[in-house]
């Protein structure tokens, strides 16, 4: 028991140490920011009159006219120069012929009575049935024969052929 009681003590005296040398650390920071705060103050006062004595300068907007060149040149523009005004009839730029349809061709079905076909629609990721005379996405299903489908838009035709397995 005497054994333990002097570990114990010393535990303590050693926590008490420690104790001691953060809180003469944690002083000495105090001080020395103390000091620093009030050597400073004498040139921040310093610098405080300085600028009151400084001219201060006008409030009064400059005119309109004088921001002429900066609306003339632009600075977030690599030429510098104001962006041309496109007229009307130049902006609308010439309808780009119409893709045939991004599907896919999976069976066809040809009976007496009815044709049909099926497609895979990559971009909706569904399957589509079709009859002659049905449109897609603007194809109007011409024709169905057991190998191929045939659509129309206008003037233009595309053929879908079946894959071969």
């Amino acid at each position: 028991m005497p054994r333990l009681l002097d570990i114990s003590t010393l535990l303590t005296a050693a926590l008490l140490v420690c104790c001691g040398a953060l809180g003469l650390a944690a002083w000495w920071q105090w001080e020395a920011s103390r000091n620093a705060v009030s050597g400073a103050a004498g040139v921040a006062t310093a610098g405080a009159e300085a600028l009151v004595a400084a001219p201060r300068p006008s409030t009064v907007l400059p005119a309109p006219d004088e921001y002429r060149e900066m609306v003339d040149r632009p600075l977030f523009t690599v030429t510098r120069r104001p962006p041309e005004i496109v007229s009307e009839a130049t902006a609308q730029a010439p309808v780009p012929p119409a893709r045939t349809p991004d599907w896919k061709l999976v069976g066809t079905v040809v009976t007496a009575g009815q044709n049909h076909a099926l497609f895979w629609d990559q971009k909706g990721r569904r399957f589509v049935r079709v009859a002659p005379g049905d449109t897609m996405e603007g194809w109007e299903v011409a024709q169905i024969d057991k190998d191929q489908v045939l659509v129309r838009q206008k003037e233009k035709e595309h053929a879908y052929l079946l894959p071969e397995f």
